[in-house]
């Protein structure tokens, strides 16, 4: 993909998913409750190294895909904002006797320059992009650096939600999030993917050695018996459509339907995107309708699609 570090001007439509919001959940237990819930070994968190998650349902479908952090005595899980009440509810639901509080935290979440974050930060080392995410904190906030993105991060600043969203930068945080290979589940996708075939278990965000979590069974045997059929991969489309792309979307080839769009944005030169595809058919032609008027290019990610 041609980002360079550049910042392509992004135009916004009538479909805008994005918007970032904060689950807080706390209580003794919180570390066993997740790891009981995410495909992530939540063990492995620190403050400083913010995971990468899942939660599927019983089935094996993902619900959504979530940043994890650790920061003042609790776990903070960042995740959009359209599905944050939804799961908040869900996660209740399991706690039983835990001690374990779930709350959808009064905080405003918002992608911002890495740029900006760092000087609030006095952060003078460059973070490493290519395989580690980074979690930089004071007491009155945290700011998550996701691996393979150079230009965002996330800012969470507990407190009331004022006014000022910019929608623009939420489109940047996406399309950001596309060139990275990092995918979104959104309400129109919620429970259409298995973890691996967005590429979760290639993003270090599913763990195959800690035992038992919802979905683990259906996760497992996809991965032992190689069923991965369809995966996630990065297209662009120099012909902006007239009518809005957005998640859950069908790709076409010759053989139909041969995919779904996981996110996308469109640019003043086109659209990019990620999209699950069958995996026998990344040979045909593909495009965004059946006649072919829109037709995509595959693009490279930051990471190796086996």
């Amino acid at each position: 993909m041609q980002n360079n570090g550049e910042h392509a001007p992004v135009t916004q439509s009538s479909h805008q998913p994005g918007e970032l919001a904060a689950i807080r959940v706390a209580g003794q237990d919180r570390i066993d409750f997740l790891q009981g819930q995410l495909t992530q070994d939540v063990k492995r968190l620190t403050a400083d190294y913010p995971l990468l998650a899942g939660w599927a349902s019983p089935k094996g479908r993902l619900l959504c895909v979530l940043w994890v952090a650790e920061w003042q005595n609790a776990l903070w899980l960042v995740l959009p904002q359209e599905l944050a009440d939804t799961i908040t509810k869900r996660l209740k639901m399991f706690v039983l006797r835990s001690d374990v509080q779930v709350e959808l935290a009064d905080a405003r979440v918002q992608p911002v320059e890495q740029k900006l974050l760092r000087e609030l930060h006095s952060i003078k080392e460059e973070p490493d992009i290519n395989h580690v995410n980074h979690c930089f904190y004071n007491e009155n906030e945290f700011c998550i650096f996701p691996s393979g993105i150079t230009e965002m991060g996330i800012r969470v600043q507990p407190g009331p939600y004022g006014d000022g969203e910019n929608p623009i930068s939420l489109l940047r945080w996406r399309l950001a999030n596309i060139r990275a290979g990092l995918p979104g589940i959104w309400q129109t996708t919620a429970e259409e993917f298995v973890p691996q075939m967005v590429n979760l278990d290639l993003l270090d965000a599913i763990s195959f050695t800690k035992g038992c979590y919802v979905g683990q069974e259906i996760v497992a045997r996809t991965q032992n018996l190689g069923r991965i059929k369809r995966r996630m991969y990065a297209f662009n489309t120099a012909i902006i459509p007239s009518s809005e792309v957005a998640p859950g979307q069908p790709v076409y080839g010759a053989d139909g339907v041969v995919g779904q769009i996981v996110d996308a944005a469109v640019t003043e030169t086109g659209v990019e995107l990620l999209a699950v595809i069958r995996i026998d058919s990344l040979e045909q032609n593909l495009s965004l309708e059946p006649e072919g008027t829109y037709p995509l290019a595959k693009q490279s990610l930051p990471y190796t699609i086996p």
